[in-house]
């Protein structure tokens, strides 16, 4: 019974923040989108989250958000993904 409860709340609450976005009334900051990519790589994986990352309008993309998708790829020994991840970020300025 309460897991029931518990899965049909985390469905509305997942359902009024989506919501909340596709609405305009909530602005998600880059910050926030940086603590988003950590947890999509933890939990679904560093793919996820590249997916997640590549779809940042350009003005989310700064060293917060390029960190945490960097940390994605650390977490999960993706060498030659975090490299050029890195190249990309000193060719962004943000390392």
């Amino acid at each position: 019974m309460m897991k029931t409860l518990l899965v049909a709340f985390d469905s509305s609450f997942s359902q009024a923040i989506q919501w909340m976005f596709s609405k305009d009334v909530y602005q998600i900051t880059p910050s926030e989108h940086a603590l988003r990519l950590d947890l999509i790589g933890k939990v679904h994986g560093s793919e996820s989250a590249e997916t997640y990352f590549n779809d940042l309008e350009e003005k989310d993309k700064n060293e917060k958000t390029y960190g945490a998708l960097l940390n994605c790829y650390a977490r999960d020994k993706l060498t030659d993904k975090f490299l050029f991840h890195m190249k990309m970020m000193k060719k962004s300025g943000f390392a």
